[in-house]
């Protein structure tokens, strides 16, 4: 052991030589690791050592495995060196020396995130060291450079966040999107708990959330603050977090107009394809945050299922007119097409609807023409349109209670599931959100077909439903939207690091479940 080596911190020399001896060919994708008092031996630490250094890596997606198995690399490990500067892939193989810059940006992004929430003081320089994998010396650089730029202050012999300080004992910040006369919020994807997550971020940085929701009374733009009329110019706020579901909740005139007031933007794309309208200048205070509507969760989704040996899988979506649903499988296609021969995807989508609530109008075989969700379409279409806003949730409510959009999905994908059933070379089925894998596991279940044993099954949402059935799923990580969400509006510069042309994708992680074997 020479001098070099004994004068960094333990974990650091035992990380930095895993990290050597992947870039270095000595453990290929796809080979297990020896034993840790093999690997500790080899090292020069000990294995307590070595135990935690493993950890660390797993943590950053350089090694991967549970506890019981070989720790090994992952597949797709080295399918990404084309990637472009500024990419943090977790599989990128880090330098063999992190400079503090780069650690400066790593603490940033997890500050940004939310990752030391709710604690306002951060863990010792000891730990940070640890979760870094960086010496004292490069550690304390960075977090100086985040002192001096008011990211963190110091408390005591550690740092802590800084609370935001404002200019009046009330101050709040406005989540605005497309609702009915009541006041109640379409969220679209997203659902009740991240109104709450929103609701808590506001809570730990001194503000309040207010909920505005607009809708069209005889053509006219109305909005609403807890069901009663507002004037949305004479509306005190420190910035606007705006639900964007796509051109028909979305007008124009409405982010002219919020554009006008001159106040930080954070615009969550729940079905993609938002821009600025013209003429309108880009602002460096208007942030898109696009992780629901994506490729990355397919592409996370696909490296979990190749790291499991999984190198066929089908793609069901019945709302493959969505654009989130064709990101998804482009995120899928593009990892199992990097990972070399043998490995592909078979999609099996039905292209004529974006949401569940569009099944309703399909018309039903043996049943009468004229459907129930025929009638409300008809009886809709003939009210004036503040009472359409206020009857249209509770005949949603209707539909979902009789199950007539869920059958008629379920209907149209029996037949793409009998299909894949016969590809004997699938291993893994990836439903386009929860909904549809909670389908895919009843279909498996009525055929008799093991799971895991001969089908992983996969979505998307991290739902209750896939919690109750024990359905490994894509977490969006909505805990660390709504904390960017808000940091985008209190500190409008703080979020640069997370940035690509004014554009926000936060990672998510899949949680693992019963669903999934290999």
């Amino acid at each position: 052991m020479n001098h070099s080596d004994t004068s960094k911190p333990a974990i650091q020399k035992a990380c930095t030589w895993i990290r050597q001896s992947i870039a270095g060919k000595k453990f290929p994708p796809g080979s297990r690791l020896p034993n840790i008092k093999a690997l500790a031996r080899l090292a020069g630490v000990s294995p307590v050592t070595m135990v935690r250094a493993v950890s660390l890596l797993k943590d950053r997606g350089i090694l991967e495995g549970v506890r019981g198995q070989r720790t090994r690399v992952p597949d797709p490990y080295t399918q990404h060196s084309d990637t472009a500067a500024g990419d943090t892939s977790p599989f990128k193989i880090p330098p063999d020396v992190y400079t503090w810059e780069r650690v400066k940006e790593q603490i940033e992004k997890d500050l940004i995130t939310g990752a030391f929430s709710p604690a306002p003081l951060l863990p010792s320089c000891k730990e940070l060291q640890y979760r870094y994998s960086t010496s004292f010396k490069t550690l304390k650089k960075a977090l100086s450079s985040l002192e001096g730029e008011g990211m963190l202050v110091r408390q005591g012999n550690g740092y802590a966040i800084p609370a935001v300080s404002r200019g009046r004992n009330y101050a709040s910040i406005t989540l605005i999107g497309a609702g009915d006369i009541k006041g109640n919020l379409n969220l679209g994807a997203l659902d009740e708990n991240f109104v709450r997550l929103l609701e808590l971020e506001c809570a730990r940085s001194g503000v309040n959330l207010d909920v505005i929701t607009y809708y069209y009374d005889k053509k006219k733009l109305v909005f609403s603050l807890k069901g009663a009329p507002l004037s949305l110019s004479s509306h005190t706020t420190e910035g606007y977090i705006y639900l964007y579901l796509g051109e028909e909740h979305g007008p124009e005139d409405v982010i002219a107009m919020l554009y006008s007031f001159k106040k930080p933007i954070a615009v969550i794309d729940d079905i993609g394809g938002w821009k600025l309208p013209r003429p309108l200048a880009p602002r460096s205070d208007i942030t898109r945050f696009v992780s629901v509507i994506s490729e990355k969760p397919g592409t996370l989704c696909a490296r979990y299922l190749l790291s499991k040996g999984h190198k066929q899988c089908a793609f069901f979506s019945p709302f493959h007119a969505a654009q989130w649903s064709k990101n998804r499988l482009a995120g899928i296609i593009d990892q199992y097409s990097r990972a070399g021969e043998g490995c592909s995807v078979t999609p099996f989508t039905l292209d004529n609807f974006i949401a569940e609530s569009d099944y309703a109008q399909v018309p039903k075989t043996r049943r009468h023409s004229m459907t129930f969700a025929d009638m409300a379409k008809s009886w809709m279409s003939n009210i004036p349109a503040s009472y359409q806003y206020h009857f249209e949730p509770l005949i949603r409510e209707v539909l979902d209670y009789i199950g007539m959009p869920r059958a008629e999905i379920r209907s149209q994908l029996e037949p793409l599931f009998d299909r894949a059933l016969t590809r004997t070379e699938i291993t893994a089925w990836i439903g386009a959100n929860d909904l549809v894998a909670v389908m895919a596991l009843d279909f498996c279940k009525r055929k008799h077909v093991p799971v895991p044993g001969k089908i992983s099954v996969i979505g998307f949402d991290d739902s209750s439903e896939a919690l109750r059935n024990q359905l490994s799923s894509y977490n969006f990580n909505h805990l660390a939207l709504a904390h960017a969400c808000i940091n985008s509006i209190l500190r409008p510069g703080s979020i640069r690091t997370l940035r690509k042309k004014n554009v926000v994708d936060i990672d998510g992680l899949v949680m693992e479940r019963s669903s999934c074997g290999k």
